[in-house]
């Protein structure tokens, strides 16, 4: 339902109209290279599977080879449309959008192909190639969203250059999320101030919303604080013919999409379960070798609609662990400092030595929370559950949305600021995925989780 624009003044309003000064940042040379190696990269591996698609396709005659010649097109079409779409560039569809528009290519061409051997060769035996055209290409693309893409941004620096517009307490927050690792579809900070803090261009508080002092070719993002997002809406943009129009949507999730994702978090925690039984023993033996007692530890936390929850992890702390906390916070005050900000020490004088350290820094120790999914406490994605007195440091408000999900093993917070976020940060990423939520969404976020567990962001 369309919703009409609140008139009061939201919270980070811009106070004033002015003109902003040509931007002097040029564009970043690493986009170019960001584009062309995910595009290269990819038309590469599209090339490889057609050509092993082509000659897996059993028979020979003229409609067997239309068959195969139309596989290998399809393979090497989809990495051509993703660049039109602009899946490829800096600033372009948010990462969810991405992902629906890949799996929607990746759709159509299986509906070709399928479509193309029932009428050329309908003896073709092809739904067991259809399916390995289709696991192939989603994984491919799983795969450039979740990890090369990722790498690629950091290691060739291509970020599109955003001045960020609004009050203070808007810009602190923006500059905190972007600082912790927040996506922000390939945004960073034009122009920090020396404290790290993004400030307007110029320090002015707002701007006429025209593209002056931008060179042909030349892009740049503003942030801008969006009116009534407190009430959890979505907004979207539109441009009506030159003019910028915002649009409202309550956010509800179809019933279809909820039951589909309690589906994939059964298959998928089944399956997960049985593959990782081995590296489930031999984590269980290493605490046992590292440390006196149970391997395995549990926590209650809150879950779903306020309820207390058992959480299960791999122990990865002493067994004396809160007389520890307590005696280390009382003779630091700098650790008691950044305990209440992130409920997390960066020198945890609890962890167990090595195997401990390893675990948490991989997140291997969330690992037996896949018993949790399967009991139906907990879903694949969604927000960590936390004990009662960390939730507690929250506003009602954010505590009852947050308690309208049910928590997750991974989020939208672990792929982004993780332990790098304050609560302010926490509160922002996990608002934003509950209004926001959806399955492209989920697996977005299933993608990007094992880069963030590869190089060990924000864990401690």
């Amino acid at each position: 339902m369309t919703q009409a624009l609140s008139s009061e003044k939201p919270t980070g309003a811009i106070d004033h109209v002015v003109e902003v000064p040509p931007l002097a940042q040029p564009r970043l040379p690493g986009q170019w290279g960001f584009q062309a190696t995910q595009f290269g990269g990819e038309f590469l591996a599209m090339l490889c599977l057609g050509m092993l698609q082509s000659w897996l396709i059993p028979g020979s005659g003229p409609n067997v080879a239309a068959v195969r010649a139309g596989v290998e097109a399809a393979f090497l079409l989809l990495p051509v449309w993703y660049l039109g779409q602009g899946l490829y560039r800096c600033g372009g569809p948010v990462a969810a959008k991405r992902i629906q528009r890949r799996v929607m290519a990746v759709g159509a061409a299986f509906c070709f192909i399928g479509a193309q051997s029932l009428l050329l060769a309908p003896r073709l035996s092809s739904m067991l190639l259809l399916c390995y055209l289709l696991v192939t290409t989603l994984m491919v693309g799983l795969v450039m969203e979740g990890l090369v893409r990722p790498f690629l941004s950091r290691k060739l620096k291509a970020r599109l250059p955003a001045l960020v517009l609004g009050d203070a307490d808007f810009r602190q927050l923006t500059a905190e999320m972007m600082r912790a690792g927040a996506d922000f579809g390939g945004l960073s900070p034009a122009d920090p101030d020396p404290d790290g803090v993004v400030v307007p261009w110029a320090g002015v508080p707002g701007w006429t919303g025209r593209g002056r002092g931008l060179a042909p070719g030349q892009e740049a993002a503003f942030i801008v604080p969006a009116p009534g997002r407190a009430d959890g809406t979505q907004l979207e943009l539109h441009d009506l013919g030159g003019f910028l129009g915002l649009v409202y949507r309550q956010h509800k999730p179809h019933p279809l999409q909820l039951a589909a994702k309690y589906g994939i978090d059964k298959l998928v925690a089944g399956v997960a379960l049985l593959a990782f039984l081995p590296a489930i023993l031999a984590i269980a033996l290493a605490i046992k070798l590292g440390s006196a007692g149970p391997a395995f530890y549990s926590q209650i936390r809150v879950g779903q609609d306020g309820k207390p929850i058992r959480v299960w992890k791999f122990r990865t702390m002493v067994l004396d662990a809160e007389q520890r906390l307590q005696e280390y916070l009382a003779a630091n005050p700098e650790a008691m400092a950044e305990w209440k900000t992130y409920f997390k020490l960066k020198n945890d004088p609890r962890i167990i030595p090595g195997v401990g350290s390893f675990l948490r820094k991989s997140s291997l120790d969330e690992l037996p929370q896949l018993f949790n999914v399967l009991n139906g406490t907990m879903s694949l994605v969604g927000p960590r559950p936390f004990p009662a007195y960390h939730l507690e440091q929250f506003p009602p408000a954010f505590q009852r949305l947050r308690n309208s999900a049910r928590p997750g093993i991974t989020g939208y917070w672990q792929i982004s600021a993780r332990s790098d976020g304050d609560l302010r940060v926490q509160e922002a990423l996990d608002t934003y995925y509950i209004r926001n939520w959806s399955l492209w969404l989920d697996l977005h976020i299933m993608a990007s989780t094992p880069y963030v567990m590869l190089a060990s962001k924000g864990a401690y």
